[in-house]
């Protein structure tokens, strides 16, 4: 998935809202979007956390662990009741799972609305300790979707070696 400026603003601007609480205004801003460009930005949003998971756990989660990080973002919701099974089954179902919204939840509700909560939630929750805000690791977490979607997979070998090297160094 290759993030688009066209989509990335109002993106960016949605999850804004949700971390700002200004539910009038996200309520305006999905109406202005239509249905194609929000359900564009839902997709973006479920690659985000997928990243954001992947990215917490330093490798790719195990059960135990999604069920670590569910637990942390709904209990790091604000403003909205945040179930931890929602959390854990749109982490390991959708974001890291690969399945369709529509598969995973079944409220048409819950498909519209919890891949920009959970996502909102976890950027908050998980934001690296050496970001001062949500907007600056969104701008990693995009940058990396799309260096990711224009590399060739055969990089990944090297690419796990360099992380490795790097967290020997980081210890010694």
């Amino acid at each position: 998935m290759y993030v688009r400026p066209s989509i990335e603003e109002p993106t960016r601007d949605l999850i804004g809202h949700v971390i700002r609480q200004e539910f009038n205004d996200l309520e305006d801003e999905i109406r202005k979007l239509g249905d194609r460009k929000y359900a564009e930005a839902v997709a973006l949003c479920v690659t985000a956390a997928g990243y954001i998971a992947v990215n917490a756990a330093e490798h790719w989660p195990t059960d135990a662990e999604t069920r670590e990080l569910a637990r942390h973002t709904s209990a790091s919701a604000r403003g909205f009741d945040l179930r931890e099974s929602d959390v854990h089954t749109f982490i390991s179902r959708a974001a890291l799972g690969g399945e369709r919204l529509d598969q995973v939840f079944t409220s048409a509700k819950d498909v519209a609305w919890l891949p920009l909560v959970i996502t909102s939630t976890m950027l908050l929750a998980f934001l690296p300790r050496d970001m001062d805000n949500w907007w600056e690791y969104l701008d990693v977490i995009w940058y990396a979707i799309n260096a990711a979607e224009n590399a060739e997979m055969s990089i990944l070998p090297a690419l796990m070696i360099r992380q490795k090297r790097i967290q020997v160094s980081t210890i010694q």
